[in-house]
Formats: C-alpha cells, sequence, structure tokens
C-alpha cells in the first residue's frame, strides 16, 4: 500500500468516527440560527444541513496538490480541519435578507474566511452565486452552548443564497454544468438565458419590495386610523390596508410575525367588511368583547403551562407562548375572527 492510499485510509476512519458527531453538530448549529434569525427578524424560507462525503472528500484530496507531500503524505490532520465538512444553507426569498443573514453570522460569530462567489465572475459570465461564511466552532460562542462534545470539530460552512440562486444551484449540480466550460457548446445559449433569467427574478422581486414599501408608506402617510377618518373616503381592502389598519387599531400584544392576512381578506369579504370603515365599525364595536376573550383563554393556557415555563428566566419556546406571557391568546388576524364571529352571534 502507497504512503497516499495508508494516509486516505486513516482519514476514512477518523471521517467514520466523527461523522455522527458531525450531523449533531450542524443540526445545533441550525437550532442556533433558527433562535438568532427571529430574534433579528430576518426572514429565510428554509435551511438544510449536509455533511460533506467521503467520496467527495477523496476526490479533493486527490486532485489538490496542496493536500500533499511530495512523499504521499497529507497535511490534513484530520477530516474535522475540512472547512466545509459541515455545511449549512440559509435559503431566503430576497436578496435583501441574503445581506441582512449575513450580516448577522458576521456579528455572532467567529469568522475565518467569506467567500462571495458572484464576485469572482465576470460580466459576461454565469455561474454559481451564494455568500459562504466560515465559522469557528470553538469559538465563544459555542462554548456558551455547552457543546464541548463538538470541540473537536473546528469549523462549519454557512452558505446563505436566494431561493433563484439555489435553484440554478441544484439545476447545474444535476446538469453538473458547475463551471462555464463544463458545458457543451449547443447548449451553452440556453443556459446563459436561463441564468439571466434567475437573476432576473431576484431583482424583480426587490422591485416589488420597494414599490410595496413605498405604498405602505403612502398609506400610513395619507390615513390616521381613528374616528375622525369617517368623513374621509374609504380604502378598499387588501393585505396591506388590512396589515396597517390591525396595527394601528388592535393591541400590539396580540400581533405575530406570521399573520395570514389573505385568508383574513376572504373572511372579511364574506362577511361584507369590504373597505377600511367597515373593518374600523367592526373594531369599534367588538373589540372589548373579543379583547375580553382572549385575555381569559391567555389566562386559562398560562395556568396549564409547568411552573418552570412561567419563571423569568425560562425564555418562550415560540412566538404563541411569548404571547401568553403578554397575556395574549389571539394573534391580530384571530381577534378579528372573534369579532366576526360575535357579530354572526348577535344576527
Amino acid at each position: 500500500m502507497d504512503k497516499l492510499t495508508s494516509e486516505l485510509e486513516r482519514l476514512k476512519s477518523d471521517y467514520i468516527a466523527i461523522k455522527e458527531d458531525a450531523k449533531s453538530c450542524g443540526n445545533q448549529v441550525i437550532e442556533a440560527l433558527e433562535k438568532l434569525f427571529n430574534k433579528k427578524s430576518a426572514n429565510k424560507k428554509l435551511m438544510i444541513c449536509r455533511i460533506k462525503e467521503w467520496d467527495s472528500i477523496e476526490h479533493n484530496i486527490r486532485k489538490d496538490k496542496d493536500y500533499q507531500f511530495e512523499d504521499g503524505e497529507i497535511s490534513l490532520a484530520s477530516v474535522a480541519n475540512i472547512h466545509d465538512l459541515i455545511g449549512i444553507r440559509v435559503i431566503s426569498l430576497f436578496k435583501q435578507d441574503v445581506e441582512k443573514i449575513g450580516a448577522i453570522i458576521k456579528k455572532e460569530f467567529t469568522i475565518s474566511q467569506v467567500k462571495h462567489k458572484a464576485d469572482s465572475l465576470n460580466i459576461d459570465q454565469f455561474g454559481y452565486q451564494s455568500d459562504h461564511y466560515i465559522i469557528d466552532l470553538t469559538d465563544d460562542y459555542f462554548t456558551a452552548q455547552g457543546w464541548e462534545k463538538y470541540r473537536k470539530l473546528f469549523f462549519c460552512e454557512i452558505q446563505v443564497r436566494t431561493l433563484a440562486q439555489h435553484t440554478w444551484a441544484a439545476v447545474s449540480h444535476k446538469l453538473q454544468y458547475k463551471k462555464e466550460p463544463d458545458v457543451p457548446t449547443p447548449v451553452q445559449r440556453s443556459i446563459h438565458r436561463v441564468s439571466a433569467l434567475l437573476e432576473i427574478v431576484d431583482l424583480e422581486f426587490e422591485r416589488v419590495l420597494l414599490e410595496r414599501e413605498d405604498n405602505r408608506k403612502r398609506l400610513a402617510k395619507e390615513r390616521i386610523w381613528q374616528e375622525t377618518f369617517r368623513s374621509e373616503e374609504p380604502f378598499d381592502l387588501d393585505v396591506d390596508v388590512l396589515d396597517l389598519s390591525l396595527e394601528q387599531l388592535l393591541p400590539e400584544t396580540n400581533r405575530s410575525k406570521q399573520e395570514d392576512f389573505s385568508e383574513l381578506l376572504s373572511d372579511l369579504e364574506k362577511a361584507g367588511v369590504r373597505n377600511d370603515l367597515d373593518l374600523f365599525e367592526l373594531i369599534e364595536e367588538y373589540m372589548l368583547e373579543a379583547v375580553e376573550e382572549d385575555r381569559k383563554r391567555a389566562a386559562m393556557l398560562t395556568e396549564l403551562l409547568p411552573a418552570e415555563r412561567i419563571t423569568q428566566s425560562y425564555a418562550p419556546i415560540d412566538e404563541q407562548e411569548n404571547r401568553l406571557w403578554k397575556g395574549a391568546y389571539f394573534t391580530h388576524t384571530g381577534l378579528v375572527r372573534e369579532m366576526l364571529r360575535l357579530r354572526q352571534k348577535k344576527l
């Protein structure tokens, strides 16, 4: 057995020994990221953890001479030194969220390396685009989590990309078109077109977000939701008008980050509530009763929580429990549905 083969066998045994710990560590990193993103209101679509396969590790070692000395010995002491052994993919819907998520990662963790893949592309090239952050798993943040068992795993790569960029990465991986020279000449025109369309998708979604924000600012400036607006022309309800109306008219403690305004619009339409004046009158008449029912349910459910879950030192496990701590049960959409139920009951 030559020296290189012997070294690879050593690393393969090392890989087998730490692979399960690497999977557990990756899941812990996802859990930590989930908490951070929720706390900072960073929107992500999904997170995926993967552990680099041994075949891929072996292939990279064999082709990369930086890993090998002249006598065949490998400079890698352990597979734990591979920066992307543990890979986390964070996928967001919008480019602005990619930037926000990246800022959180850089602030919270010790970063040993940052790569913006788009920076390596010429203006006339297509290719894989994603932001990569190599984080040090031995830093103070992870020590504070009580992760001593994972200290032999030194690094984790976090890749942050949009859903459109993820689509490109998944398709190019399937077709094995990871770089422009990989693409057969007859297919290049089509693949360029797809790449351009996916970039346009990201840009157009960003434009939609900006237009939506401008519209919300205009609505907030033009409309103050109070009793004096009865003399004004009512606004037809849409998602933004409904959202802004409830934000100003209902208690902040009931507000959720995951309100389903679209479904509520359908319920309001069926009940004949079609503009913000109709909504104001509904809330004005049934607010006190709905809030009273809300507080009763919150009190009842809080009593059912284990004693340790209602101490000051215990952090709520989710948004609903956080509302219960504040004495609220319904979300904003839930409060409005309760008002619709109360009105129906009186008819």
